[in-house]
């Protein structure tokens, strides 16, 4: 990973025992992951014929708790800098600025 957000399909139930948990979290999906998450692989059958897609989307309800959201804390200290400094309403000028400080720690 480069700092950005996966989305996980874990049918197994074993992937977090793969992460480096000083680094990220491993988190159940939200509403708004799993609305998400959807679209991406209902746009992945749409463009590949995918049957595991198919397969994926056909049972959605089951297959959605099978996925994991691994959030990079760094990341995660980011964007909370940033949705505080938006609603304190701040200019972008000063918002670059905590987003830069909370990126080096």
């Amino acid at each position: 990973m480069s700092g950005g957000i996966a989305y996980v399909h874990d049918p197994s139930g074993t992937f977090t025992t793969l992460v480096n948990h000083e680094m990220v979290d491993v988190e159940p999906l939200t509403d708004d992951d799993r609305e998400f998450v959807y679209s991406v692989v209902a746009l992945h059958r749409e463009h590949t014929g995918s049957p595991v897609a198919a397969r994926v989307l056909d049972d959605w309800i089951l297959e959605a708790a099978m996925f994991r959201k691994v959030m990079p804390r760094d990341y995660r200290r980011v964007l909370d800098v940033m949705t505080a400094a938006e609603a304190d309403g701040l200019p972008e000028e000063e918002t670059l600025g905590r987003v830069m400080a909370a990126a080096h720690g």
